[in-house]
């Protein structure tokens, strides 16, 4: 079976969609990025819509919503601490996109439960514009 991950935009109704899917089986993930004071990523647009959580409530709403549906997997492509990923962790995640090797090492030392994925995405794309 093949397996896909799926961009979150903050739009409650793809998570509706998403529920009513033939496909739900095929997610592996529903991948969007960490809440704006937490770190960066290369889904940074997403901050000026309308519709990006305003608050840290409002977005562990969403966070909590995508698990109806599939894992949840969180971006952080830029510089972050341990105790922002460990917030994510006790919501549920399981799931991280890091570029710091050495905070993908400490969460594994931490929670053997974790995924951690390197993400070059952010940093390659800064080296080279």
């Amino acid at each position: 079976m093949r397996k896909f991950e799926v961009p979150y935009n903050f739009d409650l109704e793809l998570i509706n969609e998403l529920k009513k899917s033939d496909f739900r089986e095929n997610i592996s993930c529903v991948y969007l990025p960490c809440f704006y004071l937490d770190g960066g990523n290369s889904r940074k647009n997403l901050i000026f819509e309308e519709k990006y959580p305003k608050n840290w409530e409002e977005y562990k709403k969403h966070l909590l919503k995508i698990k109806e549906v599939s894992q949840p997997a969180v971006l952080f492509q830029e510089k972050t601490t341990f105790d922002n990923i460990k917030k994510y962790y006790n919501l549920g995640v399981r799931l991280f996109y890091l570029t710091d090797d050495n905070l993908a090492k400490e969460m594994k030392a931490s929670y053997k439960d974790v995924v951690t994925i390197l993400s070059i995405t952010r940093c390659l794309t800064d080296n080279e514009l």
